[in-house]
């Protein structure tokens, strides 16, 4: 049975299409792949499932185990990025049939829930277990006594893993869900018409919306929301009707705050959406977002904010060959735009879809031809799916695909069977160049920042401060510009090992023009000779028109009186003469001395 990740967080107008450019640098570094878990003689390994912490560092793995007599659901995991991985650890053994795992976490990644089928005298049941940071709990069985479910139960949890959605169809025709709180499930009836495993629950990040989209089987895109933590379910939602058309491959996302829902899938042979943006009360009308060809799977993605999301699936280009398509908006749905990652000269299928928290690093992969072997590649864009990097080959010779997920950052984990029958993963560091410095203020000529919100994934070396054709550059958080008088629009930049990220919002800084120097104002000299009991007359302005004071420091030798310096004593007559500063004039203050004799 073949396994793959539907991810999760709405729609419009596709308004054009392009070939992948390089418009931001991306690099994927990934790791060598890392063998999780070894057959053996006569056991086969399947249907890997993974998830991952916000930080990347905590990856839990399930899978298949069987053999000619006995079943086992397993699980392994990683707490360094998937380096070394624990031994593998049996969810449940039996001798009927278990399969179709699939895997949940917290964003600390130490609660996760393990969903399977199970057989209990050849009835499929819905079953799960959990692991609540210190122990696993028991299994427990979700679906009803003596009711045959479909194969794969789907999983949707908050972001501290204390509330899961579990959703399964029954071969009947019935949709049933269980909320897990804390362990504890309730289940509840959703529907008496569903297409058997394509339905898609998704959950808010505080667990008080939840929203299950299915197919009815019947021509029909459905879908129900609770918006009360599934105390109760408002009433069901026709997004499509189709008569003559199939509907399938379901994929949804959700916002953290739980408002925006989007739902996409394949009709036909077009790939179609919708998105409500009131909790599910209302829904747009479906928007066309390319042609499918080939063997595709619902994939879509989604930032917390509700503002950026991606689909990706298969279409035939002009050459003829199936290429993976990936439609984006960043506007919360209102435009979409699309563009062809995989190369034009090869058959690509099954693309997997990952992205980071807040939309912009997306990974998808596919599988190729690889010389007569299937290969699984990866493709990178660090700007929300506008521009994409070349194609990596992640493992040349593929068993099986198997899943995607990527941390909060958009560094991805895949798992897969390889060509030997083992399970594998590999990890990537997702790594562009920063984005903007933030916080940019100016004293005087000086110029400080605080560093991007995103380092781009390695470390900032260098900023550059721009201010017309002035720049200065620093590792630090200031740098000082040498600016001629005048008005300057500025700007930082931050640079690491892949390349310079986009400028800071521009801030104004004016430099005025220096004050013109003032000129001297000129004070006429007394005499310097004076005989005593004469009079001398003072200068009453300055060469500026200022009028001066006279003041005498040597009162027994001479006095000033009536603009007149008068001898009273034979010696040495102190003069001072002040006049204020002026328009265009510095200040005066001049000494003089007069002899009496």
């Amino acid at each position: 049975m073949k396994r793959f990740l539907v991810a999760a967080t709405t729609m419009g107008l596709i308004v054009g299409s392009a070939f992948a450019s390089a418009a931001q640098p991306v690099v994927a570094t990934w790791s060598t792949t890392v063998t999780v878990a070894t057959p053996g003689a006569g056991v086969d390994l399947n249907d890997p499932g993974v998830a991952v912490s916000s930080d990347g560092k905590r990856q839990p793995v399930v899978w298949a185990r069987t053999t000619g007599s006995e079943y086992r659901i397993q699980f392994t995991a990683s707490a360094d990025r998937g380096a070394t991985w624990t031994a593998p650890f049996d969810i449940e053994s039996s001798s009927e049939v278990l399969r179709n795992p699939s895997v949940v976490t917290s964003q600390d990644g130490q609660r996760t829930t393990v969903g399977y089928v199970g057989y209990a005298g050849g009835i499929r049941e819905t079953r799960i277990r959990q692991f609540n940071g210190s122990a696993w709990g028991a299994m427990k069985r979700l679906s009803a006594d003596g009711v045959n479910v479909a194969e794969f139960p789907r999983l949707a949890a908050t972001p501290s893993g204390s509330r899961v959605l579990v959703a399964w169809s029954e071969t009947s025709g019935g949709l049933k869900a269980a909320v897990v709180d804390d362990g504890v499930p309730v289940s509840t009836p959703i529907s008496s018409s569903v297409s058997q495993e394509d339905s898609a629950p998704v959950i808010s990040a505080d667990g008080a919306t939840l929203a299950l989209v299915w197919s009815s089987g019947s021509g029909e895109i459905l879908a129900r929301t609770s918006t009360d933590g599934a105390a109760t379910w408002g009433t069901t939602k026709t997004l499509m009707t189709s008569a003559t058309e199939e509907l399938r491959n379901l994929a949804a996302s959700i916002s953290a705050d739980g408002s925006r829902i989007v739902a996409t899938w394949q009709q036909g042979d077009s790939i179609r959406a919708s998105y409500t943006s009131d909790n599910g009360q209302t829904w747009s009308d479906p928007a066309v977002l390319g042609q499918q060809a080939g063997f595709s799977v619902g994939q879509i993605t989604g930032s917390d904010s509700g503002d950026r999301f991606a689909v990706a699936w298969t279409a035939a280009n002009a050459k003829g060959n199936r290429s993976v398509q990936v439609a984006r908006t960043s506007d919360g749905g209102l435009t979409w735009a699309r563009t062809e990652v995989s190369p034009d000269d090869v058959n690509a299928d099954i693309p997997l879809l990952a992205s980071s928290t807040n939309g912009k690093r997306l990974t998808v992969t596919w599988v190729q031809p690889y010389g007569t072997e299937r290969a699984f590649v990866a493709a990178n864009s660090a700007d929300a799916g506008q521009s994409w990097s070349s194609p990596t080959t992640v493992e040349a010779v593929l068993g099986e695909y198997g899943s995607i997920t990527s941390a909060a950052k958009g560094d991805p984990t895949l798992v897969f069977q390889t060509a030997t029958g083992t399970i594998a993963a590999a990890s990537a560091a997702v790594t562009t160049v920063p984005g903007p410095p933030q916080a940019v203020a100016a004293s005087g000529t000086t110029i400080s920042w605080t560093p991007p919100v995103d380092d781009g994934g390695a470390a900032v070396t260098e900023y550059t401060v721009s201010a017309g054709s002035a720049t200065c550059s620093t590792s630090g958080l200031a740098c000082a510009l040498t600016l001629p008088p005048g008005s300057y629009a500025v700007t930082v930049t931050a640079r690491n090992a892949i390349g310079t990220g986009p400028a800071s919002a521009p801030i104004t800084v004016s430099i005025p023009a220096p004050a013109p120097t003032p000129k001297t104002q000129v004070v006429k000299k007394p005499p310097s000779k004076l005989k005593k009991g004469k009079k001398a007359k003072l200068a009453a302005k300055t060469s500026a028109g200022v009028k001066i004071a006279w003041k005498s420091t040597t009162k027994k030798k001479c006095a000033v009186k009536k603009g007149k310096v008068v001898a009273k004593k034979k010696g040495k007559c102190k003069l001072s003469a002040k006049a204020p500063a002026v328009r265009g004039y510095a200040a005066v203050s001049k000494k003089f001395v007069v002899k009496i004799r």
